[in-house]
């Protein structure tokens, strides 16, 4: 398998995993706790960037390499996020949502980074 093929599958199946987990954090704080609305509006907001980050990754794999690390730097943030939030009163199955699931999609996309293969020159 040519090399290039290999990364762009890598790649691109990271932003589509990425995607979905983004769709499933903003959806999911509406659907665990549909009472606490008012509490989610981080984890709405950070589900909907790492979507669109996972969505972009997918359509145009290999071509803004960067969008790797602003995936995990979001992720980090959606996993800290609970602990440090001053606006508290919130599900703690919401919470252990997005702690577990941000933990997953910094793993996958520092799993396809370090999967991608190196360029040959």
């Amino acid at each position: 398998m040519d090399v290039l093929v290999r990364a762009r599958r890598i790649e691109s199946f990271a932003g589509v995993a990425t995607c979905l987990a983004g769709l499933w954090i903003a959806a999911g704080a509406l659907l665990l706790d549909p009472d606490g609305v008012s509490s989610y509006w981080a984890a709405v907001l950070l589900g909907s960037l790492i979507a669109v980050t996972g969505g972009v990754r997918a359509s145009a794999p290999l071509r803004l390499p960067g969008l790797s690390v602003a995936t995990v730097a979001l992720a980090a943030v959606l996993v800290v996020e609970p602990m440090v939030s001053r606006w508290g009163g919130g599900s703690l199955l919401v919470q252990m949502n997005q702690v577990v699931v941000g933990f997953a999609i910094a793993l996958g996309s520092v799993a396809a980074v370090s999967l991608r293969p190196a360029p040959i020159r």
